[in-house]
């Protein structure tokens, strides 16, 4: 599961059209949002492939529209300083001692 939501993701910035089943896609896009194909039934799934496949215009306006959710929802720069500040905050939190590991008893002063 975690593992193909990456490979979405690397696809929505790459600017590569998408074609998922719902489980695959769960928390990145759903049915009907314009960024990907959905599609569970094996049928489904061949067809959508096959329209992205015969209009190159459709593919590239969704591909395009899975980037700009890439950059707005899922952007490391911007993420990236406000995951560390959360880290650091819990962090401080979890610290009992003025050391973050105990000093053997040999190295206590």
């Amino acid at each position: 599961g975690s593992g193909v939501r990456v490979k979405i993701l690397e696809a929505f910035a790459s600017g590569i059209p998408v074609v998922s089943t719902k489980l695959g896609a769960e928390g990145l896009c759903a049915d009907g949002d314009g960024i990907a194909e959905i599609a569970d039934r094996p049928a489904d799934f061949a067809a959508a492939v096959l329209r992205l496949l015969g209009n190159e215009s459709a593919a590239r306006a969704t591909a395009r529209r899975a980037r700009a959710a890439v950059e707005k929802n899922w952007n490391g720069a911007d993420r990236g300083p406000l995951l560390a500040a959360h880290y650091s905050a819990t962090l401080k939190t979890k610290q009992l001692s003025r050391t973050p590991y105990p000093l053997p008893l040999e190295l206590r002063g």
